[in-house]
């Protein structure tokens, strides 16, 4: 195994920070066997591995134009890599190049309240390859068995641009009485056609009902996208939306005293339109 970074920050002006990130990991764990006994190694190269690894650079800054107005931003590049393999007997291997990055400018004119306006990008590819030459073996204990050997490759990309939208109201002008709106607007394409979007409205509420006592509670809905080799056809499906969660909590903050307090909240979550894996198990017509 190995694993390196180096990080870079610089301040060129009193309004401007910008800053680079790079780090890299290789982990590998392999076994070899000149005489395998096992089944699941007979008539294989009695090589047992996995390997993951990981490439990351990102780079970011900040930018204050105005005393009321802050632009924040940060992009990047990312490779990852997993690989593990039982000889010639079964092998799996994904590996993906991904690209993000995220700009959001704070403008916050008068004391009672702010608005942030960002967005949001991810993309890439997601390659994957799956071969097995010895299922029947393993399944039946029996290593003289022949079978046909079974191959999947394929690769998924696609693009998710956001766009969002928070408000922070402070009517009260201190932190008595705090209300966060948000609006977040997705959409997800996929090089195969696959294309969907979904709006996810948000609100936060912070109340100071006394010195030590806070009560605060948010309500709103999330979405996610299927994992990349969900979509594939063979294997997945290309038809897919995307799953919803609409969740709320509520909670409570007590300080008793300077070096003591609670802080208890109950959560509710539902999650629906969740992907999960159908088993075709019909005994197929002779």
């Amino acid at each position: 195994w190995w694993d390196a970074q180096i990080k870079l920050a610089l301040s060129p002006s009193p309004r401007v920070d910008l800053w680079t990130y790079i780090y890299a990991s290789d982990d590998q764990t392999s076994t070899t066997s000149d005489r395998p006994s096992s089944a699941q190694f007979a008539g294989s190269t009695g090589f047992a591995g996995f390997r993951t690894s990981f490439f990351r650079a990102t780079a970011g800054g900040a930018l204050r134009p105005h005393d009321a107005l802050t632009v924040d931003w940060t992009f990047g590049y990312s490779y990852d890599a997993i690989r593990m393999s039982l000889g010639s007997a079964f092998g799996a291997g994904t590996a993906s190049d991904f690209y993000y990055g995220r700009a959001e400018a704070t403008w916050a004119p008068k004391e009672w309240g702010s608005a942030h306006l960002g967005f949001d990008y991810a993309g890439g590819t997601n390659r994957f390859e799956i071969f097995t030459s010895a299922t029947e073996q393993l399944l039946a204990g029996d290593p003289t068995q022949e079978s046909e050997s079974l191959v999947i490759i394929g690769d998924i990309a696609g693009h998710a641009p956001a766009l969002y939208l928070e408000g922070v109201f402070t009517p009260l002008l201190d932190d008595r009485l705090k209300i966060i709106p948000g609006l977040r607007f997705d959409h997800y394409w996929l090089k195969q056609g696959t294309s969907f979007q979904s709006w996810d409205p948000r609100l936060a509420l912070r109340v100071q009902v006394h010195e030590n006592t806070v009560l605060k509670g948010a309500v709103g809905l999330f979405h996610q996208n299927p994992q990349p080799w969900e979509f594939f056809e063979g294997i997945g499906n290309p038809d897919l939306d995307p799953e919803s969660s609409p969740q709320a909590v509520v909670g409570i903050e007590q300080q008793f005293t300077p070096f003591l307090g609670l802080d208890a909240q109950f959560f509710y979550k539902s999650m629906d339109n969740l992907v999960v894996a159908v088993i075709d198990d019909a005994p197929s017509a002779a």
